[in-house]
């Protein structure tokens, strides 16, 4: 596969996420498998090596909730994927959880990172804005426990000093 080949893959996986679907590679060949490890898009295409997985990984991934939330630890977190074609479904979540975790008393509220998978720069933009939403509550949102690639995108967004804890 040559890098139009992997382009025209990685816009399809796009425009699937923009309609709630996911595209799933079913038992790609090791040179396909190499050439995604090494432009490090991997974890951005779920494997599947029979039918019966790839449906289970399309139906897991519809199921999948990009928000969760612990009232008691005054935290939530964030899962999957977080890209421009989600980006106001998880603000109007995570705005939600974080009104009513400040309605109850909280300010400080920390967002898990740690089950994300994979964000784009309109995601970074989304955690500045939240970040800065929280703050005329007045709250302060903490992110922790950002992966190699969430800070990746981070770092390249410059928004890394500002948004992870303790420069992660």
């Amino acid at each position: 596969i040559d890098a139009t080949g992997i382009a025209f893959l990685v816009r399809w996986q796009k425009a699937r996420r923009a309609c709630g679907r996911q595209l799933v590679l079913l038992a790609p060949s090791a040179p396909l498998q190499r050439a995604l490890a090494a432009l490090r898009l991997a974890d951005y295409f779920p494997i599947a090596h029979t039918a019966a997985d790839a449906q289970r990984l399309t139906e897991t991934a519809t199921a999948e909730n990009r928000v969760f939330h612990d009232r008691a630890a005054r935290r939530l977190g964030w899962c999957g994927e977080i890209v421009a074609a989600n980006i106001d479904e998880v603000w109007t979540t995570t705005t939600t959880h974080i009104a009513a975790l400040v309605a109850e008393g909280a300010s400080l509220v920390i967002v898990d990172l740690s089950r994300l998978r994979f964000i784009d720069s309109a995601a970074a933009g989304l955690m500045l804005r939240l970040k800065k939403w929280a703050h005329a509550l007045p709250a302060e949102i903490l992110f922790t426990g950002a992966q190699p690639d969430i800070r990746n995108v981070l770092r390249l967004t410059r928004l890394d000093r500002v948004l992870l804890e303790s420069g992660q």
